[in-house]
């Protein structure tokens, strides 16, 4: 019996490994569901584990066992912008729309994180 939380990870892996090969060339939009898919905000801790198992899929490819994988530090730092905004901030603000803003603020932290990623 495998435990649940190996499973989960497992299906999310399986899930999004893909999408984060691609990750430097995502859109806002398609970033955001990606960090929201495989729960990164609620779940960082998996989020990271999810990340080094991508990294290892890559490293597991012949030729790519010493080269650099940039998507894991990239995801990984666009999920520390999102871990800054003020949540409870922006439900404050828009009390009647409060999804909405809240996927509003989250979209525009990712867009501003992925300007600012491509002028280093």
């Amino acid at each position: 019996r495998v435990p649940v939380e190996c499973r989960d990870l497992a299906v999310v892996v399986a899930r999004w490994h893909g999408h984060i090969h691609n990750a430097l060339s995502l859109s806002a939009e398609k970033l955001l569901a990606l960090l929201d898919g495989c729960d990164a905000l609620r779940r960082p801790d998996r989020f990271i584990d999810v990340l080094d198992a991508a990294a290892c899929d890559h490293h597991g490819r012949l030729g790519f066992a010493t080269t650099p994988y940039p998507p894991h530090d990239y995801l990984a730092r666009a999920l520390v912008r999102l871990q800054s905004i003020d949540f409870a901030a922006v439900a404050k603000k828009h009390v009647v729309n409060v999804a909405d803003a809240i996927a509003l603020a989250k979209f525009n932290a990712l867009q501003t994180f992925i300007d600012e990623e491509q002028k280093k």
